[in-house]
């Protein structure tokens, strides 16, 4: 019975160690992830602001009057 207990033991200290060495990977990859989102929902705050901030500002009359076929030269 110790025999047993003393191979499960050094399969999970061989396990732990395994771990311990990859977590620092692990972590790394954690944190480039929440900064790759973070990226991403600041560009789409940034872009769904620009937007909105074109679409309140007023055209200006050059620009749409070729669109009403207005003639600006009266």
């Amino acid at each position: 019975m110790d025999e047993t207990y003393s191979k499960e033991h050094l399969s999970s200290f061989a396990i732990q160690q395994r771990y311990r060495t990859l977590l620092p990977i692990l972590m790394y990859k954690e944190i480039a992830l929440v900064l790759v989102w973070y990226g991403i929902l600041s560009l789409c705050f940034s872009l769904g602001y620009w937007v909105s901030r074109r679409r309140k500002s007023p055209a200006p009359p050059g620009y749409t009057a070729p669109f009403l076929s207005v003639d600006q030269s009266t």
